[in-house]
């Protein structure tokens, strides 16, 4: 009776240490999955806010180069169409990256 008494916290502590190992893999593991997330939208970020800076520049250009050639009303509805359709294949791409996605799973 007393060597199985014995035997428990043992067996009891060894069990412990394994959940606490396992617990702090799993803490190590989402916080460098975190930081990864957050490097990544860093990065993003700033490709995104250069991106609409030059656009704005863009538009800018293409819009005084059509107001010369044409009316300011006509430059403002080619340039709107014009990022309507880049929106809308952008937006095309993206749907389709999502399912490439989901079917690889």
């Amino acid at each position: 009776m007393s060597d199985t008494k014995a035997a428990l916290p043992g067996a009891t502590s060894v069990i412990s240490v394994a959940l606490r190992i396992l617990g702090l893999m799993a803490a190590t593991m989402a916080g460098n999955a975190a930081r990864r997330t957050a490097r990544r939208i860093g990065g993003w970020s700033v490709v995104a806010m250069l991106c609409t800076v030059s656009v704005g520049f863009f538009s800018f250009a293409a819009f005084s180069f059509l107001a010369r050639w044409l009316d300011s009303s006509y430059a403002g509805l080619i340039l709107g169409a014009v990022y309507l359709v880049a929106a809308l294949v952008f937006a095309l791409i993206l749907q389709s990256g999502d399912r490439r996605e989901r079917s690889s799973r």
